[in-house]
């Protein structure tokens, strides 16, 4: 449903369940319609009120009142959950009962072509659907194909759970929001009265009680919106963060039968102190060069020079699209032409590194600026040399989640281990935004 379906089913909803009217100013309705959409109350500047006036007054009002008409707690952040929500479940507890298949998909991305990824795709069935790990991270760079993989993966083993929930993070990042979110599949005799009196760790042990009662599989897609969205504060997204890390640690070491997978460019904190043997971690890299043709493909290319695009762009498949596309329209598909000239980056790929950088401690990124510049990898002593004012414990801690993160690559191959970046579409970024006379 979209946005407008929605309100009139509401409207609906309200004179058959209630006997009343659900009177609406145009001006309530179109903040409704656009928190539907999840757009922010700043850029509902066309309403003929002040923004100040509806953030602060004309919206929280409209929130206050659908919640009372509702019965349910209803507020910008989770309206586009909690309204539909409220129009296809009405209360039927056979329904609830009876019907345990339960697959929400409506967050997730809408399938699309997809290309490889066997063997991803083969450790994730043999991590979740037959070694049933609690915890499951999934990271890369973006653009990298970390969602449309997972998106792939539901398809492939959704008949293996009760209940699969997707949550898209930067619409929802609240932790109680969540919650409710996922207490509303709950069976209404395993209901506790008032569950929302309850604190975080108390609903967290009935999330845990449900995972085990049922086979679940949980995906939390954007995790790295937890810490970068304006519509809260710092303070609360810290808050926020450490609720969202009592989850994990709670899924990873509780017994249960349900899987919570979490997609993100970084790793959250909590993944360092969760028992290990109940973790599992993939991180993705690009396509391999007979996948990444099949991307080439859909674009009027020249065979020639196909192979040195590739490796250019190390399989990045957004990367790839974009350089393809550029190809096509600017050096009619002459691929050769095209690699004469400076590197090509386009504005999209640039927008989800400044998003994964923005996301690093100051000692990851220092790490990175200085690995960039180096012409040869690096052993971990050589890398404390760099920095002798820090801790080797944590500059160690630095470089594992670099790795585990996608942006730095470990070689095993020597008597030490060494690091390096070896992707040129990172190189080419780090250098543009840090250049060496900065350092």
């Amino acid at each position: 449903m979209d946005a407008k379906q929605i309100i009139r089913g509401l409207k609906d909803w309200v004179k058959r369940e209630k006997a009343i009217d659900l009177n609406l100013s145009d001006c309530q309705e179109a903040i409704l319609e656009y928190s539907l959409q999840n757009i922010a109350y700043a850029n509902m500047d066309n309403l003929g009120y002040a923004v100040d006036t509806i953030k602060n007054n004309t919206g929280p009002d409209l929130f206050k009142y659908l919640s009372q008409v509702t019965d349910r707690k209803v507020s910008k952040k989770n309206c586009f959950l909690t309204l539909p929500r409220l129009l296809e479940h009405p209360g039927s507890e056979e329904d609830t009962e009876n019907n345990l298949l339960r697959i929400d998909l409506r967050e997730a991305p809408v399938p699309k072509d997809f290309y490889g990824r066997v063997e991803e795709l083969s450790k994730l069935e043999t991590w979740i659907v037959k070694e049933h790990c609690p915890l499951v991270g999934v990271f890369g760079m973006g653009g990298i194909g970390k969602t449309p993989l997972l998106r792939k993966f539901v398809d492939k083993v959704k008949d293996k759970f009760d209940y699969i929930i997707w949550k898209k993070l930067e619409y929802s990042p609240f932790l109680e929001d969540f919650l409710n979110h996922i207490e509303s599949y709950f069976p209404a005799n395993n209901l506790e009265k008032n569950p929302h009196k309850k604190n975080i760790s108390q609903r967290i042990l009935s999330l845990i009680s449900f995972l085990n009662q049922h086979r679940c599989l949980l995906i939390f897609d954007n995790w790295e919106k937890l810490m970068a969205t304006d519509e809260i504060s710092e303070d609360q997204q810290k808050i926020n963060y450490s609720n969202y890390g009592k989850l994990l640690k709670s899924v990873a070491t509780l017994e249960h039968q349900s899987c919570v997978v979490f997609v993100s460019l970084q790793t959250h904190q909590q993944m360092d102190i969760a028992d290990r043997s109940r973790v599992r971690e993939l991180t993705l890299t690009g396509l391999n060069n007979q996948d990444s043709q099949y991307i080439l493909n859909n674009f009027k290319l020249s065979q020639k020079g196909r192979e040195r695009l590739i490796k250019q762009y190390q399989g990045h498949p957004s990367a790839l699209e974009f350089a393809a596309q550029h190809i096509q329209n600017n050096y009619n598909g002459e691929i050769d032409d095209f690699l004469k000239g400076t590197f090509f980056i386009h504005d999209v790929i640039t927008d989800l590194f400044d998003k994964h950088i923005s996301g690093l401690s100051n000692i990851e990124l220092n790490i990175v600026r200085k690995l960039v510049y180096e012409t040869e990898p690096m052993s971990l002593p050589e890398i404390y040399q760099l920095f002798p004012s820090i801790s080797q414990a944590k500059i160690g801690q630095a470089i594992d989640k670099l790795c585990t993160d996608g942006l730095i690559a470990r070689d095993d191959s020597q008597r030490l281990p060494t690091f390096c970046i070896v992707h040129p579409l990172l190189i080419k970024y780090i250098k543009r935004r840090f250049p060496k006379k900065d350092d």
